[in-house]
């Protein structure tokens, strides 16, 4: 099988899966590979394993309630669910307030010319604030003080020491 297939399949199972059991997966799916070497074949345990890893996430991820809650308000999750929450602060964690200021901020100069009346060509005013407020987003995400910050905040509030995940 083609590694970036190989890649991009295991790439579906979450990153402490990944971690522990990358190499067995590579093993196992490249005897699966060798027993059928036909194209369809190999695509079909490609896809069997993106499907399985979406599986494992979806059933590791915390429910919609709770989801919503740390990812908007910041609130404690069930200990249960704290694997996924280290997946999630050494993920994509430093962009997700940026990502929520910066989705409002597109509502808001979407909706505004609806609220001005006229549509937003008309308002160069608007187009611009887009592309400021867009670019002070990006700005913002990428200092690591403010990630580091939340982080260390989310893991005290969940019951850990530090970021090295060892609980107090």
């Amino acid at each position: 099988m083609d590694d970036r297939l190989l890649a991009a399949a295991i790439h579906a199972f979450p990153r402490r899966f990944r971690m522990s059991r990358g190499a067995e997966m590579q093993s196992t799916l490249a005897d699966v590979v060798s027993a059928d070497p036909r194209p369809r074949a190999q695509l079909h345990a490609a896809l069997d394993l993106v499907l399985a890893g979406w599986a494992l996430r979806r059933r590791t991820r915390p429910p919609l309630r709770q989801y919503l809650g740390h990812r908007i308000f910041g609130t404690r999750l069930q200990e249960q669910y704290h694997p996924w929450l280290f997946d999630d602060l050494d993920g994509w964690f430093r962009y997700r307030q940026p990502g929520m200021i910066m989705t409002a901020v597109a509502l808001v100069n979407v909706l505004m010319p609806f609220v001005l009346g006229g549509r937003p060509s008309d308002n160069p005013y608007l187009i611009w604030s887009f592309v400021i407020w867009t670019a002070a987003v990006v700005v913002v995400a990428q200092v690591p003080y403010f990630a580091r910050r939340d982080r260390e905040r989310i893991l005290r509030k969940n019951g850990y020491v530090g970021n090295d995940h060892s609980p107090r």
